[in-house]
């Protein structure tokens, strides 16, 4: 699949936006020498996470509150396992929050323009003017792919604090700091 792409594209970047780390994996075994590929792990909070699993009439179904936390870790562990294998490989990763991209998008940008060696100052300029980002072509899955454009969040909505909420802290604790 990524030959093909690779092969019927001049883009100079392509996203594989995956919560599927297995994909990573596959993609860094490529060896392209004019591709070079760059990762970033995009964090989202545990408690936000597991309430969206749970969300009714959207293409995935839901998923109970235990089985999405039990999801989300696994997912987590995968993810950590994966950079591993990635830093070994030489491949230049960034992580990033979620929240942090909301709350601080300048300064997560910075982050990610020196961990990946990219110059990201048009991003940062469309974001800090409000100007709308183009999706791209987007395959399969992801919501966003039925919006052809979007503005960047810079506000979060306040969680209600019960049981479940701590419970999914506690449980995810470990893969998210």
């Amino acid at each position: 699949l990524y030959d093909s792409i690779f092969a019927n594209t001049t883009d100079k970047i392509i996203i594989e936006s995956s919560k599927y780390p297995l994909r990573a994996l596959n993609l860094s075994r490529l060896e392209r020498k004019d591709v070079e590929i760059k990762y970033i792990y995009l964090k989202k909070d545990p408690v936000k996470v597991v309430k969206s699993f749970n969300k009714k009439d959207i293409e995935q179904p839901a998923k109970g509150f235990l089985k999405s936390n039990i999801y989300y870790f696994g997912v987590n562990v995968l993810c950590k396992i994966t950079l591993s294998f990635l830093k070994v490989r030489g491949h230049k990763i960034a992580k990033i929050k979620h929240e942090d991209l909301i709350l601080n998008p300048n300064k997560t940008l910075k982050k990610l323009s020196t961990d990946l060696s990219e110059n990201l100052d048009i991003v940062r300029n469309i974001i800090d003017n409000k100007e709308l980002l183009e999706t791209g072509y987007l395959f399969d899955g992801n919501r966003i792919r039925l919006k052809e454009s979007l503005i960047l969040k810079t506000s979060m909505d306040k969680e209600s604090r019960g049981v479940k909420y701590y419970l999914t802290r506690v449980l995810n604790y470990l893969i998210y700091n």
